[in-house]
């Protein structure tokens, strides 16, 4: 740990650690031979659906003077 002051006070500051995950999902879905007749709806069985992730993560830390009591 790395000991930082105040240079005013000459108080230590406190680390606060952030670690910060962003996830982003997309999916789409198609299907074939969907009909509509009136209000009847008719789908095939064939479907297919795609899907992919990704993950972004970030680690830091601030540096903060904490009151003097």
């Amino acid at each position: 740990m790395d000991n930082s002051f105040c240079s005013d006070t000459g108080i230590p500051l406190q680390d606060v650690e952030f670690d910060v995950a962003v996830s982003v999902t997309e999916s789409s879905e198609t299907s074939e031979g969907d009909k509509n007749v009136g209000a009847i709806s008719v789908s095939s069985i064939n479907q297919s659906s795609n899907q992919s992730s990704s993950v972004s993560r970030i680690k830091f830390k601030v540096p903060i003077l904490l009151p003097n009591s």
